[in-house]
C-alpha cells in the first residue's frame, strides 16, 4: 500500500493491506478453500495495495450453509431485537465513515469526500431499515362466513444471495442487506473482484457490533465461479443483482431455471432535459454532478443532455468551459475534483466511446484525452463533452460508465419526451425548468424509475428506487422495502367449533385446489 497522509483514519486500510486475502464466513475470517488469491489495484497508482481471496463453489457452499443455520434463529428473534442490532451497526459505521471511505477510494478511485459521505449514508440506511423492522404488517380480510378469520402474515424468505458491483460496494450492499436482515433473512454477498475491502470490513464490524455469526457472509472472487455458484445454490431463496444488463440477463435466466426470484438493478442511459426557462447555472451544476462526479461511474449517470434549441449552444459552451477547469489529482486529496477511473478496463471503455462518437460525426467540445496523473500513471481520463449527438449514435444509446456526455437539441416538449424515451433503459432522469406544469408533465411522461427536477443524484431513503425496461425490476427503499424480503402467507381459521362438510368448500367460490 502506498504511503498515505497521517491525518487520515487508516485503521481499516492497514488491516486489509496486511491481511486482506480472506473471506468472511460464519463470523470468522477464513482463506479461500483453494488458497488462491489475486491482487487488488489502486487506480491512482496502478499498483496493487492488497490481495483478495478467490472463492469457488466450495466456499460459497460453506457460506450458504452458515447462513441457512443462522437464519432459523434470526427469524425467531423479535423485530425489536433485530432493529436494535442494526442500530448498533449504524453507530459503528458512522464513527468510522472516513476509514470506510478510504477503503473504497483505494479500490475504485472515487473521491474520498464522496466515499466518506456514502459511508455516513450507509448508517442512515441501516437506521431507516431498523425502523421498518417493527412495521412488517399483514392484513385481515372480510371472510365468506361469520365464523372464519381470514388474514395474512409476512415471513422472511430465508437466505438472500447478493452480487454487488465495485463502484459503491457497501452502499449498494446495504440498500438490500439492511431490509433483508431487518425482515429476518440471512445474506451471502459476492463482492466484486475490483472492490472487496470495504464489504469485508463491514461484515467484520457488523459481527463485532452484535450481528450473530452466519447472518452476513462475504465471498469474493470471479463471477464465473463464485457468482454462478451463489445464483444456482439450492438453499439460496432469492438473488439481488446490481450491475450491467448483459450479466443481469444471464443471472435472471440461471435463477429462472430454479424458479428463484430475482431483483435486478441494471444499467442506465439517463437523460437530463434542460428546457429554455431553466436556471442555467443550476443546470450546469446538475450536469457536472450527474455525469462527471464519480467519474460517471454510477448507474444513474445523466449522460444524455437533451437541451432546448434556444439555450443549447450556450449550455454546451458553459459545460465545456467547466470541464476544462476541473482539478485532477489524488482522490484522497480534498481539493481533487477528478480522480482516476476505477480500472484500466474502464479507461479503455471510455476511450472507445470517444472514438465511436468521432466516427459517428459528433463534435467534441471538451476533453476526451488521457492524463497520467497518478504516481504510477493512473487511469485518468479527461471528462468529455460532445455536441451533435444523434439518437442512432452509440454514445446516445449505450451506457458509458465514464465521464462522457452527449448533447442533443430538442425543439418543443413533445420532441423532448420523444428523445428522452428513445432508449431501452429506464433508470433515472433529470428535468430542469422553472415551470411547475412542465415539470409535472415531464415527470409523468418520462419512462424511468426516478425523475429528479432541478436536482440530480439525490436519493431519499424514504422513497423506493428501481428501474424499468432494460434497467431491471424490483424496488429498494421506502416504507415498503421489507416486502421485497418477506413472503406473504394466508391464514384462515375456523373458530365456530363446528366442522365443515368435507365434500363442500368451506370458503368463497374460488377453488381451493387451484
Amino acid at each position: 500500500m502506498r504511503a498515505l497522509p497521517a491525518d487520515l483514519d487508516l485503521s481499516l486500510a492497514s488491516r486489509i493491506a496486511d491481511d486482506g486475502a480472506q473471506l468472511f464466513i460464519d463470523g470468522e475470517l477464513q482463506p479461500a478453500h483453494s488458497g488462491r488469491t489475486f491482487e487488488a489495484i489502486d487506480p491512482f497508482t496502478d499498483e496493487p495495495w492488497h490481495r483478495v481471496a478467490d472463492a469457488d463453489e466450495t466456499d460459497v457452499d460453506r457460506a450458504v450453509e452458515a447462513a441457512r443455520r443462522a437464519q432459523v434463529t434470526w427469524a425467531a428473534t423479535s423485530a425489536y431485537d433485530r432493529s436494535r442490532v442494526l442500530l448498533d451497526i449504524a453507530d459503528a459505521v458512522e464513527s468510522r465513515a472516513q476509514a470506510f471511505g478510504i477503503l473504497d477510494t483505494l479500490d475504485n478511485g472515487k473521491l474520498l469526500r464522496e466515499t466518506s459521505a456514502q459511508a455516513a449514508g450507509v448508517a442512515h440506511s441501516l437506521r431507516f431499515s431498523a425502523g421498518n423492522a417493527e412495521k412488517i404488517e399483514g392484513v385481515t380480510a372480510p371472510a365468506s362466513k361469520p365464523d372464519l378469520l381470514a388474514m395474512t402474515v409476512r415471513e422472511p424468505i430465508g437466505v438472500i444471495g447478493m452480487i454487488v458491483p465495485w463502484n459503491s460496494p457497501v452502499p449498494l450492499l446495504i440498500s438490500a442487506a439492511a431490509p433483508a436482515l431487518a425482515a429476518g433473512n440471512a445474506v451471502v454477498v459476492k463482492s466484486s473482484e475490483d472492490a472487496t475491502a470495504s464489504i469485508l470490513a463491514f461484515a467484520e464490524l457488523a459481527h463485532a457490533s452484535g450481528l450473530p455469526a452466519g447472518l452476513l457472509n462475504v465471498v469474493s472472487g470471479r463471477g464465473s465461479a463464485a457468482g454462478n455458484a451463489l445464483v444456482r445454490h439450492p438453499a439460496v431463496q432469492k438473488i439481488v443483482f446490481t450491475g450491467g444488463d448483459e450479466v443481469g440477463r444471464r443471472v435472471a435466466v440461471s435463477a429462472a431455471e430454479l424458479l428463484k426470484p430475482v431483483m435486478l438493478e441494471l444499467g442506465g442511459k439517463s437523460p437530463q432535459i434542460v428546457f429554455a426557462d431553466a436556471d442555467l447555472d443550476r443546470a450546469v451544476n446538475g450536469l457536472v454532478g450527474g455525469v462527471f462526479a464519480a467519474m460517471g461511474q454510477t448507474c444513474v449517470a445523466g449522460g444524455r443532455a437533451l437541451v432546448h434549441v434556444d439555450v443549447h449552444d450556450e449550455l454546451v459552451e458553459r459545460l465545456a468551459a467547466r470541464a476544462a477547469t476541473l482539478r485532477f489529482g489524488d482522490p484522497l486529496d480534498p481539493a481533487t475534483e477528478i480522480g482516476p477511473l476505477g480500472s484500466a478496463r474502464q479507461l479503455e471503455r471510455a476511450r472507445g466511446f470517444v472514438e465511436h462518437a468521432h466516427a459517428d460525426g459528433a463534435r467534441l467540445a471538451a476533453g476526451g484525452g488521457t492524463r497520467p496523473t497518478g504516481a504510477g500513471g493512473g487511469s485518468f481520463f479527461e471528462p468529455a463533452v460532445f455536441a451533435d449527438v444523434a439518437p442512432e449514435h452509440r454514445l446516445y444509446r449505450e451506457e458509458v460508465f465514464g465521464p462522457v456526455i452527449g448533447f442533443t437539441p430538442f425543439s418543443d416538449f413533445e420532441h423532448a419526451m420523444e428523445l428522452a424515451n428513445a432508449t431501452r433503459f429506464g433508470l433515472a432522469a433529470g428535468v430542469w425548468t422553472q415551470d411547475i406544469d412542465t415539470a409535472l408533465r415531464a415527470a409523468r411522461r418520462i419512462e424511468s424509475g426516478t425523475v429528479w427536477v432541478n436536482t440530480y443524484r439525490a436519493p431519499e431513503a424514504s422513497l423506493s428506487a428501481g428501474g424499468v425496461k432494460d434497467s431491471g425490476y424490483g424496488r429498494l427503499g421506502g416504507r415498503r422495502e421489507l416486502e421485497e424480503f418477506t413472503r406473504e402467507k394466508t391464514v384462515i381459521i375456523n373458530y365456530s367449533g363446528i366442522g365443515n362438510d368435507p365434500f363442500v368448500m368451506g370458503g368463497s367460490a374460488r377453488p381451493s385446489d387451484s
